[in-house]
Formats: C-alpha cells, sequence, structure tokens
C-alpha cells in the first residue's frame, strides 16, 4: 500500500468514526425532543388525540403548538363530557369515547372548532416573527394532508413523527418529499 492510499484510508476511517458520533448525537437529540412532544402533548383537550408539534433549529426549541380550541372557546373535553351527560349515554363516558359514534361526532365538531398542533406551531410563529426555515418539526401525530400543504412551503427541512395518523396519506408524504422535506418516523 502507497502514502496515498494509507492517507485514503485513514481519511475515510476518521469520516466514518465522525458519522457515528453524529448519528449518536443525531438520536439523542430526536429521543430528547420526542419525549419534550409527548410531554406537552398531554397539555391538549381533545378527547380523540393529544398532539403537540416543536419546531426545532440548531438543537433548540424555537416554537410549540398543541391541538385545540383558540383561546376563549369551549375545549374538547369539556364538550363532550356534557354532550354526553345531556344526552344520557348509558356507557361509562371513557368507554364512549373509544367508539366509532363518539370518532364520528368528534371529527365533525373537530372540523369546525379546533386547530391542528402544525396549525397552531405555525400561527404561534407568524405571531412572533419566528422563521421556520431550516428547522426539524417533531410532532407525535403524523401530519395530516392539510397540515403537510401548510407546512410544505414553509422551508422546513425534516418532519419526524411518532406515532401513524389515520387521516394521514401517501399524497402528505409525496406532497412534502416533493417539497425538498424529509418525512420519517421516529423509532
Amino acid at each position: 500500500m502507497d502514502k496515498g492510499e494509507y492517507e485514503m484510508k485513514l481519511l475515510i476511517k476518521k469520516e466514518l468514526k465522525n458519522r457515528n458520533i453524529k448519528n449518536k448525537k443525531t438520536k439523542q437529540m430526536d429521543k430528547l425532543f420526542t419525549d419534550i412532544a409527548l410531554r406537552f402533548a398531554k397539555e391538549s383537550h381533545c378527547e380523540s388525540h393529544k398532539v403537540c408539534a416543536l419546531a426545532v433549529k440548531n438543537n433548540r426549541i424555537i416554537a410549540t403548538g398543541i391541538n385545540g380550541t383558540p383561546k376563549g372557546s369551549i375545549n374538547c373535553d369539556d364538550y363532550f363530557k356534557a354532550y354526553h351527560k345531556s344526552k344520557k349515554i348509558n356507557i361509562d363516558y371513557n368507554d364512549w369515547i373509544k367508539t366509532k359514534e363518539f370518532r364520528s361526532l368528534h371529527h365533525d365538531w373537530s372540523n369546525k372548532n379546533e386547530t391542528h398542533a402544525e396549525m397552531s406551531l405555525v400561527a404561534e410563529c407568524a405571531k412572533n416573527g419566528i422563521s421556520l426555515k431550516d428547522s426539524t418539526i417533531y410532532t407525535t401525530l403524523k401530519p395530516c394532508v392539510y397540515c403537510s400543504k401548510l407546512l410544505s412551503g414553509l422551508g422546513i427541512k425534516e418532519i419526524i413523527y411518532i406515532n401513524d395518523y389515520d387521516k394521514s396519506d401517501i399524497v402528505s408524504e409525496h406532497l412534502l418529499n416533493t417539497c425538498g422535506i424529509t418525512i420519517r418516523k421516529y423509532i
């Protein structure tokens, strides 16, 4: 082996070591931010899905959003507890919110009254003059097509989600990929 080949092998070995260190740090940061997103999601009052979206740039959280109703509006949990009581539904509330009937009622009500976590995040950024360009979004639920459309034009680099969402589909992922945004599930 000549000197040039030896130096090349050393450079490759050094680069692989650097990549391993970077990958380990990336995995640690992904775990940190997904843990934070899961904690923040617990603050949601939604009875169907408790969702948080975090915007991270340079390993710092720059904005957060959780799903829910606008300030001053009745929260999802309060609305449906009152609905359950007023309709005298003869199933325990905690069992009822797992039924198809509830899911259908909730979907209609949510479309009219609730904001998705990603929408809340973008609104927070707009209100405070925060750019999402080159940021990574960590979210507890894979974005729906509407949120994907919203996020697609903001210069975001990557979306990392924890749980699949039955209202998300291949169109959402294709749209994001077409716009140069990587989307991946946190494992």
